[in-house]
């Protein structure tokens, strides 16, 4: 079988449709098959149902002005020579530090924005009275953000004194060389990372990144089905985004992985997984638009093919960064009971991510896997309804996406009440997973859970985070900010990392010192 100059795949004298038929038509059965199940009842909740609800959060998110401000390098400017560091609220910069405060109470800061007159901040370590960590504001004269370091009990951080954030990612300084190379994954600097991965859905493959608006639709080239590879912030790797690649980079110039440009959708939809890969862009981001858990297994054995390929990578001796996230779709499917039943139960879904976990833990040494918290997609209705052509879009059905969340009316109500009740559900399993994978013990194999999206709030933003493919998916915007929020998470001990990402806000990014360690 070979693909001709047409883009059609023959075998002899026998002609396949492509992979953009394919996928419209497969798109057209998800529709049916999703109007199908958000009409059945929606689950009713009793006494008797063991509902494992995820505990209420008083943490908010790490709050910084809003920046316009790029992280990538960009032309000098003649207005201010401390663009690099993160400063408060001035009339110099725009931007504010997220320290790292000791606290007992609290998983998470809530930092207000502090004065400032000279653009510096040096905060002090906070008293907590109320479970959240308030942050007062000192001045300033040293032009350092001098932080003390939280109580991280397993040492890897115990010479920490200070936490350096920068607007501009070629600001930070290089970190010195190590003396010895890490042997265990505890002690995973930012410069040890060599290669990344990525398991997930259609958020992780980019799928609309980089349509802003609907009429830019099939104009310069445009499909309404491409995914955006490049730009994804977990794995995206074209040289003018924002993302975990291109900021580790900086530290570990040799980094290699993550996905470049743009292709046709690859649609995996639960039983409904066609699509094969395309590993000259996808590159080591398996990912596919429509993933559900039940699809993990497939996702993995596309990275230990590609890894068994791929002469640039030392498998055996290669520290890996792999960011999984999945839920999105299972929850969007999930939300009545015969549908949980019949698939997406918490149950079902913590055993598909386990299955996958292990199975990549038995066949790909040095991995250390950032696992992202599902957030509360009913979100995205009333999100949708701020903008007309978006809700004309839901009305006429040209959205596709996620018809728990979208169905009016009372029904939709529970629907989406159900949504979020199984949203909880599938963190706490995801909870579970990364403490039983952090007991083990595993020298070159462990998970951390980013809980960020858990308490994540899309309530006051604006449209210019969502695509202008469906009004659902988020837009390059979007993954940028998210991609300095996870970076500045795994840089963060477990019991103090953020459950409450704000996409509002432009937060600068942390320059991890050679004290600094994954987690």
């Amino acid at each position: 079988m070979k693909l001709d100059r047409a883009n059609r795949y023959t075998f002899k004298y026998i002609t396949f449709p492509t992979a953009s038929s394919i996928s419209v038509i497969l798109l057209l059965w998800i529709t049916i098959f999703s109007a199908v199940a958000t009409s059945l009842p929606a689950p009713k909740s009793t006494n008797g149902t063991n509902i494992l609800s995820a505990p209420k959060s008083t943490n908010s998110a790490l709050s910084t002005p809003k920046s316009t401000d790029n992280i990538l390098p960009k032309p000098k400017s003649t207005k201010s020579t401390n663009d690099n560091l993160s400063t408060s609220k001035s009339t110099k910069s725009t931007n504010d530090s997220l320290p790292t405060p000791k606290s007992k109470k609290s998983t998470n800061d809530s930092i207000p924005t502090p004065k400032s007159t000279n653009d510096t901040n040096t905060l002090p370590a906070p008293k907590s009275t109320n479970g959240t960590n308030t942050l007062p504001a000192p001045k300033s004269t040293n032009g350092t953000n001098t932080l003390p370091p939280p109580n991280f009990t397993n040492g890897t951080n115990a010479k920490q004194t200070d936490r350096l954030f920068v607007n501009d990612i070629t600001k930070c300084p290089p970190l010195p060389p190590r003396a010895v190379p890490a042997t265990n994954v505890r002690d995973l600097r930012a410069d040890d990372i060599k290669v990344v991965m990525g398991l997930g859905d259609s958020v992780m493959a980019g799928f609309g990144i980089r349509v802003d608006k609907l009429d830019q639709i099939f104009k310069n080239g445009t499909d309404p089905l491409d995914e955006y590879r490049g730009a994804n912030f977990a794995l995206g790797g074209d040289p003018d985004v924002i993302s975990i690649p291109n900021i580790l980079r900086k530290f570990s110039p040799n980094l290699v992985g993550d996905s470049k440009g743009t292709h046709i959708i690859e649609v995996c939809y639960g039983i409904l997984c066609p699509s094969n890969y395309i590993p000259k862009s996808d590159q080591l981001n398996a990912a596919q638009s429509g993933a559900q858990a039940l699809n993990i297994d497939k996702q993995v054995n596309y990275l230990i093919d590609q890894l068994s390929q791929r002469k640039d990578i030392d498998v055996k001796n290669d520290w890996k960064l792999a960011t999984i996230w999945f839920g999105n779709n299972d929850l969007c499917n999930g939300c009545t009971d015969i549908a949980k039943q019949i698939q997406f139960s918490p149950d079902q879904f913590e055993s598909h991510i386990r299955d996958g976990l292990e199975k990549l833990r038995k066949n790909v040494p040095r991995v250390f896997v950032n696992l992202m918290s599902v957030f509360k997609i009913s979100q995205m209705f009333e999100a949708s309804l701020k903008d007309e052509n978006c809700v004309l879009g839901k009305v006429a059905g040209l959205f596709l996406e996620c018809q728990c969340a979208f169905v009016p009316g009372p029904l939709g109500d529970k629907s989406r009440k159900a949504m979020d009740d199984l949203a909880d559900q599938y963190n706490e399993r995801l909870k579970n997973i990364t403490s039983d994978y952090q007991e083990k013990n595993f020298q070159d194999f462990i998970v951390s859970y980013d809980p960020g999206m858990e308490n994540m709030d899309l309530s006051n933003a604006s449209l210019d985070l969502l695509s202008g493919v469906d009004c659902f998916h988020p837009s390059l915007l979007a993954h940028e900010r998210l991609a300095k929020a996870a970076w500045n998470n795994i840089f963060t001990q477990q019991s103090q990392k953020t459950s409450k990402y704000d996409p509002t806000v432009d937060l600068p990014v942390l320059c991890p010192n050679e004290d600094d360690r994954l987690f």
